[in-house]
Formats: C-alpha cells, structure tokens, sequence
C-alpha cells in the first residue's frame, strides 16, 4: 500500500501544473504533454473530462496518503512521548542504580572495617588466651610447688614435734634418772 501511495503521490506532483493549465484552458493543443495527448476523446473537453476524473482519483490518493501521514505523524508524536517517558523513567533508574551502587560500596567499606576489627580481636583474643594459659601453667606450677612445700612443712612440723616428743621424754627419762640423785634436788 505505502509503495503505491508513495507511486500516485509521485504521479501527483510531477503532473499538476499540466492538469491545471488543462482545466483552464490555457494550454494549446500543441502544447499537451505526450502522457495526455494520447488520451481517448476526440475533443479537448473530452481529454479534461478524462484529465479531470484522474485528478479527482489523485485527489483521493492525496487525501489517502495525507491521511496516512497525519496518522503515521500522530504515531510518531505518540512514540516521542513514550520514548521521553523511557528516557526519564531509564534516568531515574539509573539514578536509584548509582545510589545503590554508592550504597553497596559503602557496605563494602564497612564490611571490610568489620574484618579487619573482627582479625585483630581474634589475634588479641589468642594473645589473652595464651596469657592465660601461661598464667594457668605458672599458677598450676605454684600450686605444685606449694602443695610441696606444704608437705615439707608437715614433715618439718612432725619431726619438730617428734624431737619435742623425744626431748621431752628425754627429760622425763632424765628426771627420772636424776630424781633418785641428791646432786640436782627437784624444783616442785
């Protein structure tokens, strides 16, 4: 249809001035273009009446065409106007992307602060529990080398108290040995 539209439209513009020097008369016989001398009838009113239908079917074509056109540039305008509400609805889009991406690199940021933090207490936390450890080993050792002592002591404290025992049965044993003797005279 657009082929043959676009055909008629270029019949129609390249014949006009022709036709309407035909339709007012001011064209001689000899001065008729070949496409239009060769046109059945005998007399000039019988060639306008003939000029006179084509133009009327061109005029047709015209309106068609001119129709067509009218709707084709309405479709344009209509297209324009979704393509500016895509273009605003892609910027605004991309504006919400830029956020986000600004937004997902500050996560990153803090993700990353968070790491490191979350390195360094652990490295912090294994020095305090090998401080411990160390603290508990030493204490662990201390006990032992207090319960050791202990011990000692209580050996040390029955030895004292076996000595006492055996000195003070020693003086008995000499009391009583020396009692039945007049040379150390008992202190009662």
């Amino acid at each position: 249809m657009i082929k043959t539209s676009s055909f008629i439209l270029k019949q129609y513009l390249t014949c006009p001035i022709h036709i309407l020097q035909l339709l007012n008369g001011r064209v001689e016989e000899d001065e008729v273009p070949e496409e239009y001398s060769s046109l059945e009838g005998a007399n000039l009113k019988d060639k306008l009446t003939i000029i006179n239908a084509r133009l009327n079917q061109r005029n047709s074509a015209y309106d068609v065409l001119k129709s067509e056109l009218n709707k084709y540039k309405e479709e344009c305008v209509n297209l324009q106007g979704v393509k500016a509400g895509l273009n605003s609805r892609m910027s605004q889009q991309e504006q919400t992307i830029m956020q986000m991406k600004t937004q997902l690199l500050k996560l990153d940021f803090i993700q990353q602060n968070s790491d490191t933090e979350l390195t360094e207490l652990h490295k912090h936390l294994q020095e305090r529990d090998r401080e411990i450890s160390a603290l508990r080993s030493e204490l662990i050792r201390r006990d032992r080398t207090v319960e050791k002592q202990r011990a000692e002591l209580e050996d040390a404290l029955k030895r004292i108290d076996e000595m006492r025992y055996a000195q003070v049965k020693i003086i008995i044993n000499t009391e009583k040995i020396f009692s039945g003797t007049k040379l150390f005279p008992r202190l009662d």
